[in-house]
């Protein structure tokens, strides 16, 4: 292989490792298996004697590495467990499937060994603690949930090892980690220059229409709430009521109706969380209310039979294109992605071309894929 450079390993490491960081409004490269049709990519023909969930048969093989049904049941274990009987062939592609995005990762993780990346023993227990901690509240161990699905503890730990290397891989391309190597160094220019962004939005001004929409804050008082031995009903209505009727005088003679808020209940009502649009199904109440009024106007009291609801319209758009000044932020992430994107491809189809892999319609439907993404990406910034 040539000179390294290494970047993002957007696609593979945000589902390898757990992230969730994907750019609000765009559409992360297909991960899939889509496309290849309803045939095995493997023909029964080339399939070995052996059985198709033989712990050693050989699934794939990247340079000098092998993928067997033992290591993609480690890593995969989970989800095949939800595909269906072993003999269906829904089976046989998923198997194929979790062995393509093996690949990604081992040629990944290859290029990091040559280049010295490693991860250290504290990095793996810490990993080994968070998968604990989560199996704990599925009332099981980590030893446990191995030998339900017949993993060795050694070969777990080994597939996270590699994980962390990939993602020790990536955070030095991102910078978050000093280099290893004077080799190891960013393929491309993340920054995102504001000729860019402004470019994006005029492209894409379609995009940034908005409906009518307001911002409203709510108080609700629950009955239930207000509800002891001895008072129920009626009673625990009327209490609830001169509760209501207090904190909205209080909101009506000036004090923040925020805090308000989280006096009453910590933080926003997950109802009111995000702007109402005009077209959202909504109560009548709501509705009557937050059309009319003025922004800053505080409701009466909203009788329900669960509680009373008082409301406080904050902000009320019409329909509207987003101004520029408030779309760059989101458009500046949603470039730096797709230049990611695009990079992460560019080292993908480079390192694919370098490698030995086998059956080769697993190479050919690589770098089918990685060309299709790369095509859309670019689509994507040219837009």
């Amino acid at each position: 292989m040539k000179s390294v450079s290494i970047i993002l390993l957007l696609t593979f490491v945000l589902v390898a490792c757990g992230s969730t960081t994907e750019a609000p409004g765009v559409v992360a490269p297909d991960s899939g298996f889509e496309g290849v049709g309803a045939a095995p990519m493997v023909s029964e023909e080339d399939v070995p004697e052996q059985e198709l969930l033989d712990p050693n048969r050989i699934v794939a093989r990247v340079n000098d590495e092998i993928i067997t049904v033992r290591s993609i049941q480690a890593e995969y274990g989970d989800a095949l467990l939800t595909i269906g009987e072993p003999t269906d062939a829904r089976y046989r592609q998923a198997l194929e499937r979790f062995a393509l995005d093996m690949i990604i990762g081992r040629l990944f993780l290859q290029a990091a060994e040559r280049l010295g990346v490693d991860v250290t023993k504290e990095d793996l227990e810490r990993m080994v603690q968070d998968a604990e901690e989560q199996l704990k509240k599925r009332d099981t161990t980590l030893d446990e949930d191995l030998r339900s699905r017949g993993v060795a503890r050694w070969e777990w730990e080994e597939e996270q090892r590699k994980k962390l290397v990939i993602q020790k891989y990536f955070n030095i391309a991102l910078g978050r980690e000093g280099a290893t190597s004077p080799e190891v160094r960013p393929l491309v220019d993340f920054y995102v220059r504001p000729m860019e962004v402004r470019g994006y939005y005029q492209r894409n001004i379609k995009e940034y229409h908005q409906d009518e929409q307001a911002k409203v804050g709510a108080i609700f008082v629950r009955v239930a709430d207000f509800e002891q031995p001895g008072v129920s009903g009626p009673g625990a209505q009327a209490a609830a009521k001169a509760y209501a009727s207090l904190l909205l005088s209080r909101a009506r003679g000036g004090e923040d109706f925020d805090k308000l808020v989280e006096e009453v209940h910590g933080g926003p009502l997950s109802a009111f969380e995000k702007p109402i649009k005009r077209s959202d199904q909504q109560l009548d109440f709501v509705r009557n209310f937050i059309w009319d009024a003025r922004v800053g106007e505080i409701s009466d009291l909203n009788m329900t039979p669960a509680g009373i609801v008082i409301l406080k319209l904050e902000a009320h758009h019409t329909a509207r294109i987003l101004p520029y000044d408030e779309a760059k932020e989101e458009i500046s992430v949603q470039i730096r992605y797709l230049k990611f994107s695009a990079a992460q491809l560019k080292v993908q189809l480079s390192l694919l071309k370098e490698s030995v892999v086998e059956p080769a319609i697993f190479k050919r439907e690589l770098k089918r894929r990685f060309q299709a993404q790369t095509e859309e990406v670019l689509d994507a910034l040219s837009t």
